[in-house]
């Protein structure tokens, strides 16, 4: 009987999860995204009404870092594990904690049978020719002057420095949330001219 509850309850799970919303965009690919917390958002709603949960362990041998994603059930069942590999031997940190967001992402969408509504990943696969789009083209022209002096005045550049001279993880934070960076410059904008 427990059995037959559990291996329902993850048919159900599974017919109810819907595609994830992209709610994010990636500058040099000019392509949206899901973000893993809008993806685990999703599953973890839907999973709670089947009694379900995920879990997500990473591992490293060889270079070569695997996350596997397994959902399983109140009841001791699981599902049975997705695991995705990259080469990550020569990553520094934060290339490395990008790559594990996007194994654990991938994963995610393949344990559930999900897919993003317009998720463009197949660029790089395919070597689809994407025009090479600075990260900082991203930021509306008329507020990039004081986006430049809000960096300056964060410590993240010098004065003189430009936005190509910003670090890796700093475009990647700006990126991300540029919606809040850029209220916070018109912020800082507003704040200035008092």
């Amino acid at each position: 009987m427990e059995k037959t509850k559990q291996r329902n309850d993850f048919i159900a799970f599974l017919n109810a999860m819907e595609n994830v919303h992209a709610d994010k965009f990636n500058p040099a690919y000019k392509s949206r995204y899901s973000s893993l917390s809008e993806i685990l958002k999703s599953v973890k709603e839907v999973a709670k009404d089947y009694n379900l949960a995920v879990r997500q362990l990473c591992s490293y041998a060889d270079g070569v870092t695997t996350v596997s994603t397994m959902i399983i059930h109140a009841d001791g069942g699981h599902l049975d594990g997705v695991s995705v590999s990259a080469k990550t031997e020569s990553m520094n940190p934060q290339q490395l904690g990008s790559a594990l967001t996007y194994l654990r992402r991938h994963s995610l969408q393949i344990a559930c049978g999900i897919s993003v509504d317009n998720d463009d990943d197949a660029n790089v696969a395919s070597k689809v020719s994407v025009p090479n789009v600075a990260w900082w083209q991203m930021i509306p022209v008329d507020v990039r002057e004081a986006s430049l002096k809000f960096i300056v005045s964060k410590g993240w550049l010098k004065d003189g420095q430009k936005f190509d001279d910003v670090s890796a993880s700093v475009q990647d934070t700006i990126s991300s949330q540029l919606p809040k960076f850029i209220k916070a410059v018109r912020e800082f904008e507003a704040n200035s001219k008092k």
